[in-house]
């Protein structure tokens, strides 16, 4: 979780079930390029103002809540 600046997180990530919860922190930007895969999903939290971005190439099938 930065507070400035950009960070990339190349992992690549397999969602099972349910949501992972997405934080990212203000005046910061995290940029995840790794491929996510599976039946889960992605919900962003409003605990911070900085953007997260998801630029793998994704095929999980959970949707993204915002």
């Amino acid at each position: 979780n930065a507070t400035t600046g950009v960070v990339f997180i190349t992992n690549r990530v397999v969602l099972t079930s349910g949501k992972v919860l997405l934080f990212p922190s203000n005046g910061g930007t995290v940029i995840y390029t790794g491929d996510w895969s599976g039946a889960g999903g992605v919900q962003r939290q409003n605990d911070g103002s900085g953007p997260a971005a998801l630029a793998g190439n994704n095929s999980f099938s959970g949707g993204v809540r915002l």
